[in-house]
């Protein structure tokens, strides 16, 4: 095995050093891993000189991140909305949302059910083909200025459709 080099200088004059880090992961636990930082005694340089690293932080995230897939789906769950409700309200197949609950995921999945979790009305607003007048009891964001419940605001456009973006607003404060 041929001896590391800094990839700056090009010594030898290397020296290793395994580092505990860790990245928050939300609705799942933090992704901990371990890292190699390697350290050039003649420049200074330091870093990761074989490019290990990418991997090692690329499995404890997707570790971390299947966890909270499992974690919103029971949350989802908990509140009334199961897997094939899921399914209906989004009109996605439920060979697919079955895969989430299995730990099959794409980062798109795993950023919808975020938002679902987040905001829970919105699975209600899809089951109502994105009726955005409709109201999710169970949705409690209060607005940051004077704490009193937000609604769901829509813009309307001139053909009586909706805007796809449905932001929280308060009716008190105007935000």
């Amino acid at each position: 095995m041929s001896k590391l080099s800094c990839p700056a200088c090009g010594s030898e004059d290397v020296s290793e050093e395994q580092v505990e880090e860790s990245l928050n992961i939300a609705y799942g636990p933090d992704a901990v891993f371990m890292t190699i930082q390697h350290a050039c005694g003649d420049c200074g340089f330091c870093g990761d000189f074989t490019g290990d690293n990418s991997a090692i932080i690329n499995a404890a995230v997707h570790e971390s991140n299947t966890s909270a897939v499992a974690n919103i789906l029971k949350t989802l769950n908990a509140q009334g909305m199961s897997l094939a409700y899921i399914s209906r309200a989004l009109k996605i197949p439920m060979k697919i949302v079955t895969k989430w609950d299995c730990g099959d995921y794409s980062p798109e999945a795993l950023a919808l059910l975020r938002c679902l979790v987040t905001f829970p009305a919105l699975l209600e607003i899809a089951d109502n083909n994105f009726d955005c007048s409709i109201k999710n009891e169970q949705s409690e964001v209060n607005c940051p200025k004077c704490g009193k419940e937000l609604s769901l605001k829509a813009e309307k456009y001139t053909d009586g459709s909706f805007s796809r973006s449905v932001v929280p607003w308060c009716h008190d404060c105007n935000e």
